[in-house]
């Protein structure tokens, strides 16, 4: 009879634990994807993102959108050349979660965002922004902004 009690009082206090950690952790953010631009199709894969990542998303403007897809442990392209005024869109392709934050400075700063979620910048100073992911520092990137 005491070890029935006994094993009752264990669930009960584990079933309290899960209640309390999920009204007490604090909850995660997400980062939204911008809105599709009309003059462009989603991708394949369920993001609105195009396919080939070194092209600008938007030619009609003076400003372009670039996207950099984070895949495989590494920043595709690499290396990306832009003008002052444009936007770079970085999408987790991985299971694991990522940021974009600058080596040096505070310009590029993201969260930890997940699969399938983004981190959208607007290049407003010319320069060279050299930028890694803090949880795995062999991934690095950098814009250059002319």
């Amino acid at each position: 009879m005491k070890k029935g009690l006994l094993i009752w009082i264990i669930i009960a206090i584990v079933i309290i634990g899960i209640i309390a950690a999920y009204f007490l952790l604090p909850k995660p953010t997400y980062i939204t994807p911008p809105p599709i631009n009309n003059n462009e199709s989603p991708s394949s894969d369920g993001n609105n993102v195009p396919a080939n990542s070194a092209t600008p998303t938007t030619p009609t403007s003076t400003a372009q959108t670039y996207n950099i897809e984070i895949k495989g442990f590494a920043f595709n392209p690499a290396k990306l050349e832009i003008k002052t005024g444009d936007t770079v869109i970085w999408t987790n392709k991985d299971s694991v979660k990522h940021t974009v934050t600058s080596d040096s400075g505070t310009e590029l700063d993201s969260p930890l965002f997940g699969q399938g979620e983004t981190y959208i910048h607007k290049f407003e100073i010319s320069g060279a922004y050299e930028y890694h992911c803090t949880p795995h520092p062999s991934m690095e990137g950098r814009i250059i902004v002319s």
